[in-house]
């Protein structure tokens, strides 16, 4: 949102380039109002180069958002040819599993691995049996408290979210989650006089496999995902999560979960805690943490959920590089 506030003031004042309006889509799309980013996303088709790769990639992201990913596809291949970049063959790897292509996609993340070895690491596919023993660990390490009520849930590990998940709920849905809880949470199910539907929680393999750079930042991954999605199965929204702590042991630090999902998508983690924009930005741009809020060169974006992946880091990347070149040009 003060990103957001920051774009309108700069079209008040006359200031706004064609690369704001790129950065205009990525914001809306945050926000989850994926009409307007929609629209967005045609005026920035009138006032910037066709053959920007922004575009094409911010196009990819509407296609991901809006559950089309062959659309996306064609995108992601666009920008590509423009520019050979790690983070662009992250998301083309998305839109190959979601498109049904596990081996398009396999190839799609070795690229992107071969560009950036140091920060996307080599995390290969594991087998079912292997992937579904890292998820009991990590329910062995459930608290007490807690276990009871998982032992009533039942898990579902999928490679990407399915469609029918979203169906309806498209913003809330996307494409790159790492779990989902769908059910009748302990509250609800404890003040219903009717049979609730079997509560289930979801885990998207292929998601968290991409996410990761080795075996144990795997783990560690699987069971904050795991400890989130029950948190959500026992009534408490994503703030509430949050207040549960249920993932601080898998943390070195407060602020250490946030950054280690920030470093797969091209961003590194210096002594002092500050993130370095290594993959899109060729400025020297950083990323700091102050509460619960991301600052960017200056520019405060509030982190609502307890994970920054996926589209969340694109835009962090995209807007160093964006508000660099504004502020070179009109301050």
């Amino acid at each position: 949102e003060a990103l957001r506030e920051e774009l309108s003031s700069w079209a008040a004042a006359g200031l706004e380039e064609p690369l704001a309006a790129v950065l205009w889509v990525h914001v809306e799309l945050l926000r989850g109002e994926l009409k307007a980013a929609a629209e967005r996303l045609e005026l920035a088709s009138t006032v910037v180069d066709k053959d920007e790769v922004e575009l094409h990639a911010v196009s990819g992201e509407v296609a991901l958002s809006t559950w089309q990913p062959r659309a996306a596809i064609d995108h992601f291949r666009r920008a590509l040819e423009l520019e050979d970049r790690a983070d662009l063959w992250l998301r083309q790897a998305l839109a190959h599993d979601l498109n049904d292509s596990p081996e398009r996609a396999a190839d799609c993340l070795d690229r992107a691995r071969a560009l950036d070895p140091e920060q996307l690491g080599g995390v290969r596919h594991h087998s079912p049996d292997r992937f579904e023993q890292a998820v009991a660990d990590a329910a062995e390490r459930f608290p007490d408290t807690f276990r009871a009520w998982f032992e009533r849930l039942t898990v579902v590990i999928d490679p990407v979210p399915q469609r029918e998940l979203a169906r309806g709920r498209e913003a809330q849905t996307p494409p790159d989650l790492l779990g989902l809880f769908i059910g009748a949470s302990a509250l609800e199910d404890s003040t219903e006089e009717q049979p609730q539907a079997p509560a289930v929680i979801f885990l998207f393999q292929r998601n968290l496999e991409r996410l990761c750079r080795d075996e144990d930042e795997l783990a560690q991954q699987v069971a904050i995902t795991l400890y989130h999605e029950l948190g959500h199965a026992l009534g408490f929204d994503e703030a509430g999560v949050d207040r549960m702590g249920l993932a601080d042991g898998y943390s070195a630090n407060e602020s250490s979960c946030a950054h280690r999902d920030l470093q797969p998508a091209g961003l590194g983690v210096d002594a002092d805690g500050r993130v370095h924009v290594g993959v899109v930005c060729t400025a020297a741009s950083t990323v700091t943490k102050d509460g619960s809020n991301y600052d960017v060169d200056g520019f405060a974006v509030a982190q609502s959920q307890q994970r920054v992946t996926g589209h969340a880091t694109f835009l962090l990347c995209a807007a160093g590089q964006m508000l660099n070149t504004a502020q070179r040009q009109h301050f």
